[in-house]
């Protein structure tokens, strides 16, 4: 993988240590009960 000189200055900006950390949350039963609330039949796949 290249790694520009521009990409390594913002990744370092970005990163404490050298190491990025993300959260993420699963959002899936939210936007089915949301989606639920304007259907009129069960979603088929």
């Amino acid at each position: 993988m290249i790694i520009t000189a521009s990409k390594k200055t913002y990744l370092e900006k970005v990163s404490h240590r050298g190491i990025i950390s993300a959260l993420a949350f699963d959002q899936r039963g939210a936007l089915k009960r949301m989606m639920a609330a304007h259907q009129e039949a069960e979603p088929r796949v």
